[in-house]
């Protein structure tokens, strides 16, 4: 039986940059393709904690957020921790599309890198492009360092 570890079993890819810039403003990601996922993960930083800072998930039929709508309960808040984690394991029915939304309230703030964790894949192992991921390395036996991958960069 092969041994796949999450980069064969989940799509990784980086949908928003960050910014250092510190402001108010809302920020999408890039447009997430769903076809073939039923889960996602977003992960993603602010620069400083505030109850009205945090990350939302927005999902639309359409490939653009000007139709996009919140998903229900989806806000992470940065009031405890820069660091953000949002995981919907049931992505909504009848939509296809989702963009990541850093939500800057009232104080302002930076925003650091956002990434989309695609699982739950409908066919796999998936193929990380490594136009989308920085490096991927994978041990098939951590225990003898023995790799069944290279890194890639």
């Amino acid at each position: 039986m092969a041994i796949h570890g999450l980069s064969k079993n989940a799509r990784i890819i980086t949908v928003h940059a960050g910014t250092t810039a510190s402001a108010t403003t809302t920020l999408d990601s890039s447009v997430i393709d769903m076809a073939g996922y039923e889960s996602i993960m977003l992960i993603g930083s602010v620069g400083s904690t505030a109850a009205d800072n945090g990350m939302d998930l927005l999902v639309s039929t359409s490939s653009s957020t000007a139709q996009a709508e919140d998903v229900l309960n989806s806000r992470v808040s940065a009031a405890n921790s820069t660091g953000l984690l949002l995981d919907v394991a049931r992505f909504p029915a009848g939509k296809r599309y989702a963009f990541g939304r850093y939500v800057r309230g009232n104080t302002a703030n930076t925003a650091g890198k956002m990434v989309a964790v695609q699982y739950n894949q409908r066919r796999a192992p998936v193929d990380n492009a490594t136009s989308t991921v920085q490096a991927v390395q994978f041990l098939g036996n951590a225990s003898t360092g023995q790799s069944t991958s290279t890194s890639s960069t």
